[in-house]
């Protein structure tokens, strides 16, 4: 499959490290600028003709929000950069944004990776749980194609781990190896009934089974409608 010309940057990531660059060394506002110019150029990979800078909603407004309120509230409170917000805007200025209401820039580069129309580029590992082509400019050398089963066996992995960084716990004591094991006895299509059965074998209601599934899961291509401009919950049971 030909790599598509387009790029998604994570334009939380690419702004968040530029911001903690200048606390430290107090630069000029043109050197900010070239900063933030310089990491976002590098941050295109080579081939491409058109990039996006994908920017996330506020976290109180994220859609996870809606049925797991603790997601992300290990993060309540701690300091950011004071040049965050300046920086935010320079770069909106310059670039073309890509923003949706109530979702992260994880969400629209995983919908514009599985649609097969663009190159995801982002420093998270997270993004690997996406079909479609994908680039971390920090550990490889080229953007490359992650199957959809590759994406589908790491974001059940994160159903049953949960994600500690994210403040999603999943099933408790299951590490990445227990998990992997546990998943190793099924076929794909077989997993995420599996994994179902799992929660309700550890004494987890469906309800909490499945916040953890949505709070893991990035947003897929057809999981957004274009027509009414919102997305459709997963659900592996429909």
């Amino acid at each position: 499959m030909t790599m598509p010309t387009t790029a998604i940057l994570d334009g939380d990531l690419v702004i968040f490290r530029a911001a903690c660059w200048a606390e430290k060394h107090a630069p000029t506002h043109q050197e900010m600028v070239d900063r933030l110019r310089f990491d976002i150029d590098y941050w295109t990979p080579k081939g491409t003709t058109t990039r996006l800078v994908a920017m996330s909603c506020s976290r109180k407004d994220n859609y996870r929000k809606d049925f797991w309120p603790s997601y992300k509230a290990n993060r309540d409170g701690k300091p950011v950069p004071s040049n965050l917000d300046k920086m935010k805007k320079m770069v909106a200025d310059r670039e073309e944004i890509l923003f949706r209401e109530r979702m992260e820039a994880d969400d629209l580069i995983g919908i514009g990776m599985s649609s097969g129309k663009c190159v995801g580029v982002s420093l998270d590992k997270d993004m690997t749980s996406v079909p479609g082509w994908f680039w971390n400019p920090d550990k490889m050398a080229f953007p490359t194609l992650i199957t959809e089963e590759e994406a589908d066996n790491f974001f059940y992995k994160q159903w049953i781990m949960g994600d500690s960084t994210d403040n999603i716990p999943g099933i408790p004591k299951m590490g990445p190896k227990k998990a992997e094991k546990y998943l190793s006895m099924f076929e794909n299509h077989e997993k995420a009934a599996a994994i179902i059965q799992l929660y309700k074998n550890k004494g987890l209601d469906m309800d909490y089974c499945m916040a953890q599934a949505r709070c893991v899961r990035i947003v897929r291509d057809h999981e957004w409608s274009q027509e009414k401009q919102e997305h459709v919950l997963y659900d592996p049971t429909s």
